[in-house]
């Protein structure tokens, strides 16, 4: 589905706003007074780190002590704030009580990471890039066995496999009640997908889901149903024409029939840890690309285990729909190599004698099977509200409901009162259409401090 065009001028307007009232104070002494302010040390240098759509980060120097990370969740591009800057505090404190391995730590309303001197892991992989708003995507000149591709593979996999062993009894964000509490599910989940929706599709952020949720089955609906909340919230560049509408109401409905027949092994947990945003261009490394710090944790919480068990998207950099290079080169090359090193890593943790889950069906094992039984698509589709009628469509409607011939016939799948609703929801889009408006679902102070 396109974006809204309005919500996003709207929200772009937001931002320069935002951007130029920045500017206007200066983000570098404002960096400054803030690491003063959590770290109690005088600074001797402020730079820029690296700016990316959603966050303006700052590096602070000292005269002593590490270097700190000021980072700004960019107004008009970043929703939800306040819950996303917590949520991502309480996972790095957690995971750093549990572990080295994300090598992050927290202070205050503040993140530092060592490594900052360090890159990319994105940088050492990725084709060269000559225009800003050229598609990262993995460098194709790499041997398919090259020592840069299978390092960074492999680091990638240890923290894959670290996550899963972090297991929660609910859907949700990690956190505690008070200090002395013990680590447990506190909250509903912010995921990167809520943060799009109510960015490009001016999705009402008081409709999402509540949570924390007791079982996969119920999460699932629930994803289901954002999908049709989103269809009929979306004013904008939502449909082409009536049939185009009929086929996007279906499909959603159809999905949300699955979420609901469908019984997961899974589904009372244990849940593991599962992050939204991990990806190569979030992990710091030195030069022989060991890591030194996976940051941006912003989006990670305790998922459906199949999350955890499909196949990383970003073994190519970009996502699906994104893949320039196609399906074929992704099943053929780059998921079979990865799940070769992935296999070595559980090996090497059965060695050590390091605890592994359910080391009779490792995780590698369970990745190859999300690919050939199509869970991969269906946990894809159900999180991925823009890029959900392409996958459903073409990877998901013909496994679970045989051959297409026509829509009618898919039409006679939905319920009664899904089908009764069909007709009154195309007229609605189509005046919905025709108004070419906004809804307006927040106050400018909303917007600033939730």
């Amino acid at each position: 589905m396109n974006f809204d065009d309005l919500a996003c001028r709207k929200h772009e307007t937001v931002f320069i706003l935002w951007k130029r009232s920045l500017n206007e104070i200066g983000p570098e002494q404002l960096a400054r007074k803030l690491a003063l302010l959590h770290c109690k040390r005088t600074a001797v240098e402020v730079k820029s780190l690296s700016n990316g759509a959603y966050n303006e980060c700052f590096r602070v120097k000292f005269t002593s002590g590490p270097d700190v990370v000021v980072r700004f969740s960019v107004l008009g591009r970043s929703f939800l704030r306040k819950e996303k800057v917590t949520d991502e505090l309480a996972i790095m404190s957690y995971i750093a009580t549990q572990s080295t391995t994300a090598n992050s730590y927290s202070h205050s309303q503040g993140v530092w990471c060592r490594g900052v001197r360090s890159k990319l892991l994105t940088e050492h992989i990725q084709a060269p890039v000559t225009d800003k708003k050229q598609t990262v995507v993995l460098n194709m000149g790499l041997d398919m066995f090259s020592p840069i591709l299978c390092k960074a593979y492999r680091e990638m996999a240890r923290v894959l496999l670290a996550l899963s062993e972090y297991k929660f009894p609910y859907i949700g964000v990690v956190g505690k009640d008070t200090p002395e509490a013990p680590w447990s599910i506190t909250k509903r989940a912010v995921t990167f997908n809520m943060n799009e929706l109510v960015r490009i599709a001016n999705y009402p952020p008081q409709d999402f889901h509540k949570g924390p949720f007791p079982t996969t089955s119920e999460y699932f609906i629930m994803l289901a149903e954002h999908h049709l909340h989103h269809l009929k919230m979306q004013r904008n560049n939502a449909v082409l024409d009536e049939d185009d509408c009929r086929k996007k109401y279906i499909a959603r409905c159809l999905l949300r029939k699955i979420a609901q027949e469908s019984h997961s092994p899974h589904d009372k947990g244990p849940f593991p840890l599962f992050c939204d945003d991990f990806r190569p261009s979030n992990v710091i490394v030195d030069n022989d690309l060991n890591i030194q710090s996976v940051i941006d944790w912003e989006y990670c919480y305790a998922a459906p285990v199949e999350f955890a068990h499909c196949s990383p998207w970003w073994l190519i950099l970009s996502p699906p729909e994104e893949w320039v290079y196609g399906l074929d080169d992704f099943l053929a090359n780059f998921l079979p190599l990865f799940l070769e090193i992935l296999s070595q890593c559980e090996q090497e943790l059965l060695d050590t004698h390091l605890p592994v889950s359910n080391p009779e069906k490792p995780l590698s094992s369970r990745i190859r099977e999300s690919m050939e039984n199509g869970l991969f698509w269906f946990c894809l589709a159900a999180r991925t509200s823009f890029g959900f009628y392409e996958i459903y469509w073409r990877f998901i409607d013909e496994n679970y409901f045989g051959k297409f011939h026509s829509l009618d016939e898919r039409l006679m799948l939905l319920s009664d009162g899904e089908q009764e609703n069909l007709e009154p929801f195309v007229q609605l889009k189509m005046q919905q259409a025709k108004e070419n408006t906004l809804d307006r679902h927040q106050t400018g102070d909303q917007l600033v401090y939730s």
